[in-house]
């Protein structure tokens, strides 16, 4: 049980990359803030037409999904833990990365397994959530395990309610904060338009059922016999 938790702690520990401030901005791993989808595309061998635009307005937002094991060298592949990771960009630049671990990767490690490890890289956790079953937490499908905060970013360690996966959330703070206001105001937007939208659906669609009406007829009159 010992070797397989010593495993386990070094597979975590591969995962778990510094969070730095250097000249070139904050990063995590060789993800730098603030990067284009182009340039993560670029880095990691995904395709940059493959990344998904979630919202508009009043700022874009872009996610593109890695799967390491996909776009990496075997031996690598076979070594990271990560399942994927999710990037998120606002108005083209990475503010956020979300790393789902392999399941099969953190078998065996508790809650205080993950916090101890990553602890050795990013101090004592900031924020630690109540443990499973504990308050309203128990209906949430993945609860807060951890938080570590640093100047320009955190991270947040999460567990899936229903089983035992594990994720990491990497905020970069100040990007993260401006699509945070983006998401908001979308949303407001959306609710103060909806009105109109439903106004326009309904003149819609009685144009549509008149137009159809009228092919109809223009198909069924000229053979009709009474």
């Amino acid at each position: 049980m010992s070797n397989q938790r010593n495993f386990a702690f070094g597979v975590v520990f591969v995962l778990v990359a510094s969070v730095v401030s250097a000249e070139d901005g904050l990063r995590y791993r060789d993800f730098n803030s603030g990067t284009s989808v182009a340039g993560v595309a670029k880095q990691t061998g995904a395709s940059a037409s493959d990344a998904k635009r979630i919202q508009v307005r009043p700022a874009a937002i872009d996610e593109l999904i890695w799967r390491p094991r996909y776009y990496t060298n075997p031996s690598v592949g076979q070594s990271d833990p990560v399942e994927q990771m999710v990037f998120s960009f606002y108005d083209d630049q990475l503010f956020r990365i979300v790393v789902d671990y392999q399941r099969d990767r953190t078998t065996g490690l508790t809650d205080a397994d993950m916090i101890s490890t990553i602890s050795t890289i990013y101090g004592t956790a900031a924020v630690t959530a109540p443990a499973a079953g504990a308050g309203p937490s128990r209906l949430a499908q993945e609860i807060p395990v951890a938080v570590w905060q640093m100047e320009g970013a955190s991270l947040t360690l999460m567990r899936a309610s229903y089983q035992k996966t594990f994720k990491l959330v990497v905020a970069f703070t100040r990007l993260d904060d401006l699509a945070r206001i983006a998401r908001t105001e979308a949303l407001r937007l959306d609710s103060l338009e909806a009105p109109q939208r439903e106004l326009a659906q309904k003149k819609q669609d009685a144009s549509d059922a008149v137009a159809a009406d009228e092919k109809a007829r223009r198909g069924n009159l000229p053979g009709f016999k009474p």
